[in-house]
C-alpha cells in the first residue's frame, strides 16, 4: 500500500472547527505533494468528481439518494498546476464544514492509494495561479462533434424498486461480452449505427419474462456523448435495489 500522509495542519484545523464552531473559515483547497505528479494530478481529478457529491454531513451521496436536504459544495475546480504538485480549490460558501472535509480528505486518499501513489496532503498557500490546468485523460473512442466526442451504443432501460420504495429506471449498455452494464465507459461503441441485425439478435435473446419480471425497456441504438465531463453518475448500485 502507498504511503500517503495528510498536513496536521489541516486536521488542527478541522480540530478547532469541531470544538469551536464558527472559528474556522474559507472554503478549502487541497495540494498533493508526489514525485508521479502525473499519477497524482489523477488522483485528484478523481476525487474532485466524487467532491461535488460529498454533504455537510460527511455522506457521499449518489443521484438516487440526494434529496437536497443537505448542503454540498457550489463547485470544485479543474485540477491546476503548480511548481509544488497538483491542487484544486473547492466553493462552500466561505464556510468550513467538518465532516464534509474530513470525507474528501478520506476520498483523496482512497484514490491516491488506488493508484499506488505515495503523496503528502496539504492546504496550498494563498495565491497559487489558476494558469496552468491539468488535462483530463482522454475520452473513449468516439466521432468528434461541436459538442463533444460522440459514439453509437446499444442501451436499454431498466426499471427497479430501491430499498428506500422508489422506483428507479436505469440505462443500460450492450458489452462486448454480451453482458449489460451501467458505465457508459465499458459500454461497445460503434463509429456508426450498429448493424440491424446486431440489434434484432439482441432484442430476440431476451428473456421471455423480461417485461414481467425486470420491467425491460426496449432495446435500441442511440448516438450519445462519451466524454468524462458527461460520463453518467453511477445508479443505485445491487445492494440497494430489489427487483420487481
Amino acid at each position: 500500500m502507498s504511503a500517503v500522509t495528510v498536513s496536521t495542519d489541516l486536521l488542527e484545523r478541522l480540530a478547532r472547527e469541531e470544538h469551536r464552531p464558527g472559528s474556522e473559515h474559507g472554503s478549502l483547497a487541497f495540494l498533493v505533494r508526489s514525485s508521479d505528479v502525473e499519477a497524482a494530478a489523477t488522483a485528484l481529478h478523481a476525487a474532485s468528481l466524487r467532491f461535488i457529491s460529498i454533504d455537510e454531513e460527511g455522506e457521499e451521496l449518489e443521484e438516487w439518494s440526494n434529496t437536497g436536504e443537505t448542503y454540498t459544495p457550489n463547485w470544485v475546480s479543474d485540477v491546476y498546476l503548480s511548481p509544488d504538485g497538483p491542487w484544486i480549490s473547492t466553493d462552500t460558501k466561505g464556510t468550513l464544514f467538518p465532516r464534509m472535509v474530513r470525507a474528501m480528505i478520506d476520498v483523496l486518499v482512497e484514490e491516491l492509494r488506488r493508484r499506488g501513489v505515495d503523496a503528502h496532503v496539504e492546504v496550498p498557500d494563498p495565491g497559487l495561479p489558476m494558469t496552468e490546468t491539468w488535462p483530463p485523460p482522454a475520452a473513449p473512442q468516439g466521432v468528434s462533434e461541436p459538442d463533444g466526442p460522440r459514439a453509437w451504443v446499444i442501451k436499454r432501460t431498466v426499471r427497479r424498486v430501491t430499498t428506500r420504495g422508489r422506483m428507479w429506471w436505469d440505462d443500460e449498455y450492450f458489452r462486448n461480452d454480451g453482458q449489460w452494464t451501467r458505465d457508459l465507459w465499458q459500454a461497445l461503441m460503434f463509429p456508426d449505427m450498429p448493424p440491424s441485425e446486431w440489434v434484432a439478435a439482441i432484442i430476440a435473446d431476451r428473456p421471455a419474462d423480461a417485461d414481467e419480471k425486470h420491467r425491460v425497456g426496449p432495446i435500441m441504438s442511440v448516438y450519445t456523448r462519451v466524454d468524462g465531463y458527461e460520463r453518467p453518475g453511477a445508479k443505485p448500485p445491487p445492494e440497494v435495489r430489489r427487483d420487481d
